[in-house]
């Protein structure tokens, strides 16, 4: 999410074309004067109005992972853990990086492109951090989710690179394993920060990867103003489908809610790598001047010899950088 502006201004239209995405030219690249890249309307759009609408065919599904990643089936063979989606999906993802081009497509290409710097999503992930720049948050929830996920990704990382060990030799017989552990973890980081969730019904929900969606940044619907979330999503058919939910002028940057895992501000960090920059709007039993949820979750951080507040609604950004 934090990537620079394009070159081409006319490049996300092209990956529309590409992906046969609609509408195709609604959508452009543009950035913040911090250069957090986002997703921006060309013309203004009226409550209710489709942004995009994509097919599940140009996204990577959990539901639909390459041969060589196994393990999922359950004792009775007829399904797979859902608790794996993301392996699946990184698996998926892999398979994009180290085939052919030609096997990949255009479409999706170009958006392997455009992803983030893997050595900077790295960074700015908790997951990656060393273990003393964790224990010093004086904050158990952050402490206890980084240690989970640590051996969460651990696990991940081993079923991948096992995975390619043993049944794509053309992909590891030229690579080390800590080259190959390397391209998991950058794989997973991408899942981790780029996926979402979409409800089918009564079907088990279904994680996708699901290209252009992907640029679209977070913004609550718990606060108003530019930072507010002016978009939602959801699956209509066989199409991912990002819908306005207000009236949203022309030329403004299109936010959709990324759901309870970008809540507290410490939760956003742990799983997207990024703090969100808005004041929490009072809800109806509390007043303006007091917000006693900040305080209760409060934590004190020390990296560097500075020390950091860290609260639910607010992270300094230099203690990122």
């Amino acid at each position: 999410h934090h990537d620079g502006p394009e070159d081409d201004p006319e490049i996300l239209q092209r990956l529309c074309r590409l992906l046969e995405a609609e509408p195709q030219d609604l959508l452009r690249f543009d950035s913040t004067s911090d250069c957090v890249r986002g997703v921006y309307l060309n013309r203004a759009v009226q409550k209710g109005d489709v942004i995009l609408s994509l097919p599940l065919d140009s996204c990577l599904q959990d539901a639909s992972p390459p041969s060589w990643i196994d393990g999922d089936e359950t004792e009775e063979g007829s399904s797979y853990s859902q608790s794996r989606w993301a392996t699946r999906l990184a698996a998926s993802l892999l398979d994009l990086k180290l085939g052919s081009k030609a096997a990949a497509g255009e479409g999706r290409s170009l958006w392997l492109t455009l992803l983030p710097d893997e050595e900077h999503l790295r960074a700015s992930l908790p997951v990656h951090w060393p273990e003393e720049t964790v224990e010093s948050a004086r904050s158990t929830a952050l402490e206890v989710a980084v240690d989970s996920a640590y051996f969460a990704r651990a696990e991940a990382v081993e079923d991948l690179l096992n995975g390619i060990k043993s049944n794509v030799p053309e992909f590891s017989a030229s690579m080390q394993d800590e080259e190959l552990r390397t391209l998991c973890n950058n794989a997973l980081d991408v899942v981790q920060t780029r996926s979402c969730r979409v409800d089918q019904g009564s079907d088990e929900p279904l994680r996708v990867l699901a290209p252009i969606f992907d640029f679209i940044n977070h913004g609550s619907i718990r606060v108003g103003g530019d930072a507010g979330a002016n978009a939602s999503f959801q699956l209509e058919g066989d199409r991912l489908i990002v819908r306005a939910i207000r009236d949203i002028p022309s030329y403004d940057e299109v936010l959709i809610d990324y759901g309870d895992s970008a809540r507290p501000a410490w939760r956003c960090l742990l799983s997207y790598g990024f703090v969100p920059q808005y004041s929490r709007i009072p809800g109806p039993h509390e007043d303006a001047t007091t917000d006693t949820e900040d305080e209760d979750n409060e934590a004190e951080i020390y990296m560097d010899g500075v020390r950091y507040v860290v609260g639910p609604s607010q992270l300094p950004f230099d203690m990122v950088a």
